[in-house]
């Protein structure tokens, strides 16, 4: 999607969007929560603050790492250390 098509979505003007697209501005707050809002993603995503586009994302991916962590644990010492390095 191009910046002026989401200019469109947002009533923004073109000048604007070639603005952005030149990197001479950044969406105000209120612009950059609609984004998130549209695009089902949190506003730290979209500004590179996180890896995870959405809170139940993180949940459900920091749920299975939990998992995997434990598992580890339940190795003997040897296996587990030998894992750990590699990682």
């Amino acid at each position: 999607m191009s910046q002026a098509e989401l200019s469109k979505i947002f009533g923004k003007t073109d000048s604007v969007s070639r603005m952005r697209e030149l990197g001479k501005t950044n969406p105000d707050a209120d612009t950059l929560a609609k984004l998130a809002d549209y695009f089902n993603v949190t506003t730290d995503y979209l500004l590179g603050l996180s890896d995870y586009p959405s809170r139940d994302y993180y949940i459900k991916n920091k749920a299975h790492e939990d998992d995997a962590l434990n598992d580890l644990n339940k190795l003997p010492l040897e296996p587990r250390v030998k894992i750990f390095d590699m990682i």
